[in-house]
């Protein structure tokens, strides 16, 4: 497994004109509340088994990750009395899962593999969503949503090593998604 979490505060773009009038230093910031926040921690497991000519493995993976991302471009443009910050959200949890088997063959004396497998993920993401917000407070909800999207794949692969410097590889490969939407606050 790995993780990794991190806080930031951005200064952002400012008017050179700020700069030159001294409102703000050179590296300095209209709006000082402007960066973010994120983690990501992931994990896998995978098992393995050999018999003869035959392997199978498994492998399972299953990651969390938050984002939230505070900008202001316009300042006081749109909202001269709280600002123009919004705020960008991600969550979302992603796990799947892997199944594959290989056979080592001989056909006609050339060294073949074939591989069978399926795969499936599914994405969770309980919020994507765009914030009006004051120093990293919501003021207002512009767009909040949810989406869960699951995929799964079949696939068949051949290889035969025809020489020592000629292989084919051949796969055919079967992708079904599920893709559900649900828009929880704001507009079209």
């Amino acid at each position: 497994g790995m993780g990794y979490r991190g806080m930031w505060n951005s200064t952002d773009q400012i008017p050179s004109r700020a700069v030159s009038s001294g409102l703000v230093g050179r590296f300095g910031a209209i709006d000082p509340t402007d960066g973010g926040d994120t983690y990501r921690y992931s994990g896998s497991l995978e098992w393995q088994r050999t018999r003869g000519h035959t392997a199978t493995k498994v492998t399972a993976f299953g990651t969390a990750y938050d984002l939230n991302l505070f900008s202001n471009f316009t300042f006081f443009l749109d909202d001269p009395v709280h600002g123009d910050q919004f705020q960008q959200a991600d969550h979302r949890f992603i796990a799947g899962a892997r199944i594959n088997h290989r056979r080592l063959e001989r056909w006609g004396g050339h060294s073949v593999q074939n591989t069978f497998g399926i795969e499936i993920r599914n994405d969770d993401i309980t919020n994507v969503g765009l914030y009006h917000t004051e120093a990293r407070r919501r003021l207002e909800t512009v767009r909040q949503d949810s989406v869960i999207q699951t995929s799964g794949a079949g696939y068949v692969q051949n290889e035969i090593a025809w020489r020592s410097w000629l292989r084919t590889l051949a796969g055919v490969r079967r992708i079904v998604g599920i893709d559900a939407r649900h828009r929880l606050l704001g507009s079209a």
